[in-house]
């Protein structure tokens, strides 16, 4: 109850797009109520959220005008060139935005994967699978290498702290990427410094690639006797 008076929009990630971690479905319900009882657009970026879809709360709209929800489908769908994703909101929102849209702005191919893409539920069902089993090898691998801490997470990434302070992602980037890995350094993230990086939720023998080469530079740093 104590938010700024002078506040017209909420913008929320969910999933959160540096970590993965998400928010309860409870809590945002909450959150998407008091947003309207003081009118206050809460505008939620839900561009991962089709890795943990029960958590969504796109079936609030058809009660809550002030309630906007982002999509996207180059995460889920690994289709990054086609940069394609869509809102959801009460009609008179999504005329307004409409008003403010380019022409043109989505391509007519990018329209037809897109389609194709929702319409796959069997690719939905594969996907869930994959991602909850190779994300519970992931985690669980990276808290085993000693120097790695490792977050929970409901996307298909993971966020990973190094705990030796003298050391950073960005020698741990060079070693990975002469060894034709490649991983996401997290110092542009608020909040987050060098000594944070990203590792993508990928197959099984790539999982386990990555795992081996994290733990050599690991072991590389500690001196020898």
């Amino acid at each position: 109850e104590g938010w700024n008076k002078d506040l017209d929009m909420i913008f929320l990630s969910n999933p959160n797009s540096v970590a993965g971690q998400v928010i309860s479905k409870a809590a945002m319900e909450e959150i998407a109520g008091l947003a309207l009882r003081k009118r206050i657009l809460l505008v939620v970026d839900e561009a991962f959220m089709d890795f943990v879809e029960s958590e969504s709360v796109k079936e609030l709209i058809q009660r809550n005008p002030y309630l906007v929800v982002l999509r996207s489908l180059t995460k889920y769908y690994a289709l990054p060139g086609l940069r394609i994703g869509y809102v959801l909101a009460q009609s008179q929102t999504v005329k307004l935005l409409a008003s403010y849209q380019e022409p043109w702005s989505v391509n007519g191919p990018a329209q037809r994967v897109a389609l194709a893409c929702l319409a796959d539920a069997a690719f939905r069902s594969k996907t869930t699978q994959w991602l909850e089993q190779e994300g519970r090898f992931l985690l669980k691998g990276l808290s085993k290498v000693k120097g790695l801490l490792p977050y929970p997470s409901s996307a298909n990434f993971v966020l990973v702290g190094l705990e030796d302070q003298e050391s950073n992602a960005l020698e741990l980037r060079s070693f990975l990427l002469q060894r034709k890995i490649l991983i996401r350094v997290c110092d542009s993230f608020a909040g987050l410094g060098a000594e944070y990086f990203r590792v993508a939720v990928r197959r099984r023998r790539d999982n386990r690639r990555l795992l081996k080469t994290l733990d050599n530079f690991i072991r590389s740093l500690r001196p020898s006797h």
